[in-house]
């Protein structure tokens, strides 16, 4: 995981240079903006040892915040973002028993809350009068602030069942993404779909693990 995290100051210096050069530059415009988005929150399977389990359902996925688009000039821009995020999902064909091997829970939900820094780098062009469009990439960054399984009988299933998915040898709380995406810009505002591909193994030990998802945002730009 750390390897991929070397990207941080890659990502600091690309974003210092970019703000520069554009507050120094009249005809390079500075707009911030809001965005909302909702997606579809994808979870990977746990591959262990040259095989493959489903562990849990797809979800949805919820974020929050603001972003900052630079232009560079001849349509391309670069625009990095700060959003709150809520991922929910579910296990699997997954059953918890209590002392007696009798089931108490089946398919506990998993409720992520964090922040996200997406950095992606674009360019915008007119397919025709009045409609405009832009592809984008580039890397997210993403920080776990809590990862909790919904158990409402917890007192039930004693200790083997961990509730805190980042607690000791559990998921990692930094992961890197990759997003892809195409945004549509109307007036002041802007509507884009993308993907995030997983590249951190959320995983330590012999399992491995990755979360994806798709997901479609509005964005207002002041």
């Amino acid at each position: 995981m750390m390897r991929h995290l070397r990207i941080i100051p890659l990502i600091i210096l690309l974003l210092l240079s970019a703000y520069s050069r554009a507050a120094e530059n009249a005809d390079n415009r500075i707009l911030w903006g809001a965005r909302a988005a909702i997606g579809l929150e994808i979870p990977g399977k746990w591959h262990v040892n040259g095989t493959s389990v489903k562990m849990f359902r797809p979800g949805a996925s919820f974020t929050l915040g603001g972003v900052c688009n630079i232009d560079l000039s001849k349509g391309f821009y670069l625009e990095p973002g700060l959003l709150f995020f809520c991922d929910r999902y579910a296990y699997d064909n997954l059953v918890l028993a209590d002392s007696q091997g009798e089931p108490v829970i089946s398919d506990p939900k998993v409720t992520k809350l964090g922040l996200r820094l997406p950095v992606v780098a674009g360019y915008s062009f007119s397919i025709s009068d009045g409609f405009d469009m832009a592809v984008y990439t580039g890397p997210q960054i993403s920080y776990g602030i809590s990862a909790r399984v919904s158990t409402k009988h917890k007192d039930l299933i004693g200790n083997d069942f961990s509730t805190n998915l980042y607690g000791t040898n559990g998921q990692n709380r930094l992961d890197l993404a990759w997003k892809i995406g195409l945004m549509f810009p109307f007036g002041t505002s802007a509507v884009s779909i993308d993907t995030d591909l997983g590249i951190t193994d959320l995983m330590s030990g012999p399992v491995s693990f990755r979360e994806n998802r798709l997901s479609i945002a509005y964005t207002y730009y002041f």
